[in-house]
């Protein structure tokens, strides 16, 4: 099949895997990524047949977006999300959708467990002392921190992620209590009913809950009160 009769697979702008695709299964599709939802689409050549979109769910793809895809068959978001994409809109119009579901949920519970360790411990506050040659003026950086080990750790959300920071904690000792859409029978875990009481439970709290409509701005004023002024927060959840 010559490259001009093969389908269009159009990628979101700035897509970081893009010449890994192309490369890939550029002897399958014509690629581009030279366009955004909002102006730029219609100056793509063959737009207008586009049958699928990849995407990361950086941009969102709301039904405004989908009408100028008249073509569209199918949506592949390679992130853990999908609350960019209009699911409505795309039930209406028979349209595909997949998204990396728990793909990288050990990626990012070893970030979280990272980024706890560093706050807990000032690591990066420690790096700066030393780099900017503090240490010459006011002597030995004693900023040691505060163990992990034995702190009580509250998790925003307890699927996949939330799972897998919590095996990686228990080696520390830490007591680990969660809030849930509902408790979870298969985990020994202690279940708290809400956020704010899970806070006033806990030295830290480490979110990784969906972005819903339900969890949106879940984290509040009240929220942080309840954790405390010695309080941590870890959020790994999506923006």
């Amino acid at each position: 099949m010559a490259e001009a009769e093969l389908p269009l697979l159009v990628f979101e702008p700035k897509f970081l895997l893009y010449e890994v695709f192309k490369q890939k299964y550029g002897h399958k599709f014509r690629f581009t990524n030279s366009w955004d939802y909002s102006s730029h689409l219609s100056k793509v050549p063959g737009y207008e047949t586009i049958q699928a979109v990849v995407c990361n769910g950086m941009s969102p793809l709301n039904k405004e977006a989908m009408e100028k895809l008249p073509a569209l068959r199918m949506i592949a978001d390679v992130s853990t999300g999908y609350n960019n994409i209009d699911l409505e809109e795309c039930r209406r119009r028979g349209i595909s959708v997949s998204y990396a579901a728990s793909l990288a949920a050990e990626d990012v519970a070893e970030t979280a467990v990272s980024l706890l360790l560093d706050v807990m411990r000032k690591t990066s506050v420690a790096d700066r002392f030393v780099r900017q040659g503090r240490w010459l003026v006011e002597g030995e950086c004693r900023l040691l921190g505060s163990k992990l080990g034995g702190k009580r750790v509250g998790l925003v959300g307890l699927g996949r992620i939330g799972t897998e920071i919590a095996k990686r904690l228990e080696p520390f000792g830490c007591r680990i209590s969660y809030t849930s859409r509902a408790e979870k029978q298969s985990v020994l875990y202690t279940y708290v009913s809400d956020a704010e009481e899970l806070a006033s439970q806990n030295d830290i709290l480490i979110i990784c809950c969906a972005l819903s409509d339900t969890t949106y701005h879940m984290i509040n004023r009240k929220v942080l009160l309840a954790l405390g002024k010695g309080g941590v927060v870890v959020n790994v959840g999506r923006l």
